[in-house]
């Protein structure tokens, strides 16, 4: 890449351009110091792009690395979410549109932009399908960006639908059909779109042991004090760290049958702080990203998987219901698991 952009020749595309400034921000990289040049100022030089869909790419790029667009970009951004043109990937090309738009808000005082995002995201929701796509691997991973992206209240389409189809396509070897594919799935498995890359927190990580905890058995009530106390069940809580659990730590508590898992969760974190965690309030529920200092990694494909253990098989299974829905039973394990996404069991 760095020889192709010191050379005079121009080996790299728009879209190509776009993409490694994407990557540089999500490690933490500062594209406008890139080895002593500016990615930034090297991407605003293409006035014209091969498609329109590179277009909308450049567009996002430049907004996250916090560079205000020019209002001729911003109006043509509209006009593409505007056109009602059938060209094959053009709802890929208003998805990114809508992105770009929606990075546009968070910065700028356009108040005008909401209705025209708005009506797009009306029109993505009736692309949905019986099977939760939105056409393909590559549109559905795109639409459903652009609605995390805009902040969508979840109703007209079904999400964990969505997530289902997106996991349904992931081949023996882990990815979802090719690099392009697997670049548009994986932020959403993490709840994450590509406007987030102008917000990554690139805070040092908690150093953890390498040893395992005792397990340790909390007595009497705990202290969550908005629970209505019913009949008394113990449950597990383990975190597992590592493809091969290098790290792992449980607890047993004696909690109530109404308890919710997020609950537990909070008892553990005042417990011990191994158990602290971070979580995203979304319209499908709360969605934890962070725990023991170790956040959702999409560019190096480690997340936190939900499990719950079958009591008679002792086989993980992947919990339909988030944290905030997920109400548990006696003898329940609960697993949170941080593992690359190629693992899934």
């Amino acid at each position: 890449m760095l020889v192709s952009i010191r050379s005079h020749r121009r080996t790299l595309t728009a879209g190509q351009l776009a993409l490694y400034v994407n990557g540089i921000l999500a490690t933490c990289g500062n594209p406008k110091n890139f080895f002593d040049i500016d990615l930034t100022k090297r991407l605003r030089h293409f006035q014209s792009t091969d498609s329109e869909f590179e277009y909308a790419l450049v567009s996002l790029s430049l907004c996250n690395a916090r560079k205000r667009l020019a209002k001729k970009r911003i109006i043509h951004l509209l006009n593409q979410l505007r056109s009602t043109t059938d060209f094959h990937f053009w709802a890929d090309t208003q998805a990114v549109a809508v992105m770009a738009l929606s990075c546009v808000g968070k910065h700028e005082a356009y108040a005008f932009l909401e209705n025209h995002i708005y009506e797009a995201l009306k029109s993505f929701k009736k692309r949905q399908q019986r099977n939760g796509s939105f056409g393909n691997v590559y549109t559905t991973g795109l639409i459903v960006q652009a609605l995390l992206a805009a902040g969508d209240d979840g109703v007209g389409w079904d999400f964990n639908q969505a997530v289902r189809y997106l996991l349904s396509q992931q081949e023996p070897g882990g990815s979802f059909g090719d690099t392009l594919a697997t670049y548009f799935v994986l932020p959403i498995l993490s709840c994450q779109n590509y406007v987030n890359l102008g917000e990554v927190n690139c805070t040092e990580p908690i150093p953890l042991n390498d040893t395992v905890n005792e397990n340790f058995t909390l007595l009497g009530e705990p202290e969550v004090n908005d629970v209505n106390w019913s009949k008394e069940i113990e449950v597990r809580y383990s975190l597992w760290i590592g493809d091969n659990k290098e790290e792992n730590y449980s607890v047993n508590l004696n909690t109530s049958s109404d308890t919710k898992f997020l609950d537990v969760m909070k008892h553990s974190a005042n417990y011990n702080p191994v158990y602290k965690f971070e979580l995203d309030e979304t319209s499908w529920g709360p969605f934890v990203y962070k725990i023991a200092g170790m956040a959702n990694d999409p560019a190096g494909q480690r997340f936190w998987i939900l499990y719950i253990e079958n009591p008679d098989t002792h086989e993980l299974h992947f919990s339909e219901n988030g944290v905030g829905k997920l109400y548990l039973q006696n003898e329940d394990h609960v697993v949170f698991w941080y593992k690359t996404v190629l693992n899934f069991i």
